[in-house]
């Protein structure tokens, strides 16, 4: 499994989760489709609004996939 890091991210006025690992495409359509996780060009990592909600989602997106 692959490591994966949430940080707290304050991107476009917004309080946000970050989301950073190493770039695997499966971990990124996971992220995406599931968690509805943006790219941040800026910050170089994913990004979702920060909230149980989301954070759940981004659980269950990374369940069996990542630590």
């Amino acid at each position: 499994m692959q490591p994966v890091i949430l940080k707290p991210l304050h991107h476009n006025g917004q309080e946000c989760i970050g989301i950073y690992f190493e770039n695997s495409s499966k971990l990124n359509g996971a992220i995406r489709k599931n968690a509805g996780a943006k790219w941040s060009q800026t910050n170089k990592c994913w990004y979702v609004p920060l909230g149980k909600e989301n954070y759940n989602k981004l659980f269950y997106a990374l369940k069996g996939m990542a630590e």
